[in-house]
């Protein structure tokens, strides 16, 4: 089986890297050719957070991989800070099976933990007042940033 992983984080230190590194290995072991891609650099920059809503451009370039590399799978991980959905939507309509591994909570919490100050769990999800609650955030330094 040839199965291509897909993720926003493999240029840096993560606990999803690792998954992947790991996966990969144990799926090699067994005979499947397996690939990853991500695109370059950790995504802190203004065309991130526009590829996250619209996500055209590394559509494209993981539906020419999906062409090239003749893809029985898709594996994406934590998609939503620069792919968006949007690769998910290309390999859909080149009849790729997808499978999605959910890290963590960004789909429906900006800050990615679901917990509020004073480690309260959030029982919310996305909404207006993402923007005035002082949520934990994962980023040192960024705790009143909502979007981070």
């Amino acid at each position: 089986m040839r199965i291509l992983h897909i993720t926003d984080t493999m240029d840096c230190a993560t606990g999803v890297r690792r998954y992947i590194r790991e996966v990969t290995t144990l799926f090699r072991a067994r005979g499947h050719t397996v690939d990853v891609w991500s695109p370059p650099g950790v995504g802190d920059d203004l065309s991130s957070l526009y590829s996250r809503w619209f996500g055209l451009r590394y559509a494209r370039e993981v539906a020419e991989r999906l062409r090239k590399g003749c893809y029985d799978i898709l594996h994406a991980h934590n998609i939503s800070l620069r792919l968006s959905p949007r690769p998910l939507q290309v390999a859909h309509r080149m009849g790729v099976p997808i499978v999605m591994t959910v890290h963590d909570f960004n789909l429906i919490c900006p800050r990615k933990w679901m917990i509020r100050n004073r480690d309260l769990v959030c029982g919310d999800g996305f909404g207006a007042y993402c923007l005035v609650r002082d949520c934990r955030s994962g980023r040192r330094g960024r705790r009143w940033m909502a979007y981070c």
